[in-house]
C-alpha cells in the first residue's frame, strides 16, 4: 500500500491533473453518471445537513456535488497542488491542506457527514486508523462517516 511519502509526491507535483481526476469516471459516463447512478443513491439520507467534510477531494471531482448539500464544507487533503485549485475552483468552502493524516483542523463534533470516495485506498492501514478514530471526535451526536 502506498505511504503518505508515496501519496506526497503522486498527487502534489508527479501526477497530470489535466483532467481534475475526471478520467477515474470515464467508464461511468462522466463523474455526474457516477453520482447519479452509484454514490448519491448510497448517501442521499445524510444531504443535505449543516457541515460535511471531505478527506482528499482532489480537484473537487465529488466536492462539486456535495457544495449544494451542506451550509458547511471543509476539504481536507495533503496535496497544496490540490487544495490551491479547490480554492480556485469553488467559491464556497473550506479548503485546508493537512500532513496526509491529521485532522486537528476541524472542530470536534462539528461534522453532520464525513465523504470519502476514490482516495483512502490510496493509505496504509495505520493512517486509515488514525483518520477513522478522529473522526469519531469530529462528528456531531447524530453525525454519519
Amino acid at each position: 500500500m502506498p505511504n503518505i511519502d508515496w501519496n506526497l509526491e503522486t498527487w502534489q507535483g508527479s501526477y497530470d491533473w489535466s483532467l481534475g481526476g475526471e478520467e477515474w469516471s470515464f467508464v461511468w459516463g462522466g463523474s455526474s453518471c457516477q453520482w447519479i447512478g452509484t454514490i448519491y443513491p448510497r448517501i442521499y439520507k445524510f444531504i443535505p445537513c449543516n457541515t460535511i467534510l471531505e478527506i482528499a477531494p482532489g480537484f473537487g471531482r465529488w466536492t462539486k456535488f456535495l457544495l449544494s448539500g451542506c451550509q458547511n464544507y471543509i476539504g481536507v487533503d495533503l496535496s497544496k497542488e490540490c487544495i490551491d485549485a479547490c480554492k480556485k475552483t469553488f467559491e464556497k468552502g473550506t479548503f485546508v491542506k493537512n500532513d496526509g493524516k491529521d485532522l486537528s483542523a476541524v472542530e470536534d463534533g462539528s461534522i453532520d457527514f464525513c465523504f470519502s470516495f476514490d482516495s483512502l485506498v490510496h493509505v496504509d492501514i495505520d493512517v486509515l486508523e488514525g483518520y477513522l478514530e478522529q473522526i469519531l471526535t469530529k462528528l456531531t451526536p447524530n453525525g454519519v462517516a
